[in-house]
């Protein structure tokens, strides 16, 4: 009995050692966020592997099988990204030979609508005026404070 106990004791160590090992090698690459109204964002990942020169891939495939762009990344942990319109889009990171180092990470870009754009100019615009009549009503009741 005592044998079995040690015999699974075995088992269990090396199972968790052989996952402490590969959770070592492997990138985590997250998103700032998941949803973009804006078409920017922040992807960053852990540094476990920062001798290595890393690429990050862009696809709007999840089997990355059209790569629409790629980023040569040296030293980085993070990278900031701009200019992107409607859509889905994948990132991994890959090393020089083209074998996925992280997991993939997913971005849903949806612009706000123009019409509430509108809206909150329009908005802006009417919250300025309240403001200059304020100041203008203020300042003429002071002055004719003044002159009595």
């Amino acid at each position: 009995m005592k044998s079995i106990k040690i015999l699974f004791f075995a088992i269990l160590l090396a199972f968790a050692g052989s996952g402490i090992a590969d959770s070592g090698d492997t990138l985590v690459l997250s998103p700032s966020q998941q949803d973009s109204s804006e078409g920017y964002f922040n992807l960053s990942w852990n540094d476990v592997l920062s001798n290595k020169e890393l690429k990050l891939q862009l696809s709007t495939h999840s089997d990355f099988s059209q790569i629409k762009r790629s980023y040569a990344l040296s030293g980085a942990r993070q990278i900031a990204l701009s200019g992107f319109k409607d859509g889905r889009y994948f990132f991994r990171l890959t090393d020089s030979s083209e074998q996925q180092m992280s997991n993939v990470a997913t971005v849903d870009v949806k612009h706000r609508e123009l019409t509430d754009a509108i809206k909150l100019f329009l908005l802006g615009g009417i919250l300025f005026l309240v403001l200059l009549s304020a100041l203008y009503f203020s300042g003429r009741f002071e002055q004719q404070s003044k002159q009595r």
